[in-house]
């Protein structure tokens, strides 16, 4: 990781690996506390803000689905594009205080989401993940999907298209993760 001098580096967070995730993420900020840790993803979208305040080395969460958002601050990062009170589902240090922007970032239209490769992309032996939805039908209680109601779909068209790319690029393996 540092051989590549990263100035962010991201992760997404699960259960199973939360705990090693944020083990890695204190390391980082040790060795070099100028790397920006930006986390995202089911196992921090709830409680951000004390999750924030907890462990100080985490600079930014995304709550929810991050595509849009992550962009955002990648822009605003980059080149002082925006204000960071305007990404929706941020989570932020503003002069040592955590900052909670409302929202989950849920991206209603699917079809603004970019697809995910790249025609140069070598994916030779690869295990490609794909994404035709989001959402669940169900109301579990003991999960994060049944808090947004309702299953959002990618067009039809456009996943018959991003399939035959699969095929036409003698993908071996595509796994669906909706």
């Amino acid at each position: 990781i540092f051989s590549l001098k990263p100035k962010v580096i991201g992760f997404s967070c699960y259960i199973w690996n939360i705990e090693m995730t944020l083990k890695i993420c204190s390391n980082i900020k040790k060795l070099d506390p100028n790397i920006i840790i930006l986390l995202g993803g089911p196992e921090v979208s709830y409680h951000s803000a004390h999750l924030m305040e907890r462990e100080g080395y985490i600079d930014y969460i995304i709550k929810g689905e991050g595509e849009i958002s992550s962009k955002m601050l990648f822009n605003h990062l980059q080149s002082g594009q925006g204000r960071l009170e305007d990404i929706v589902g941020l989570v932020y240090r503003d002069r040592g205080t955590v900052q909670e922007n409302h929202g989950w970032g849920l991206i209603e239209n699917l079809d603004l989401i970019p697809f995910p490769y790249d025609e140069k992309e070598n994916l030779d032996n690869k295990i490609l993940y794909y994404e035709s939805s989001r959402g669940c039908p169900f109301n579990c209680s003991y999960c994060m999907s049944s808090t947004f109601k309702g299953v959002r779909f990618l067009p039809l068209d456009r996943v018959n298209k991003e399939l035959m790319w699969f095929i036409e690029k003698n993908v071996p393996l595509v796994k669906f993760v909706d």
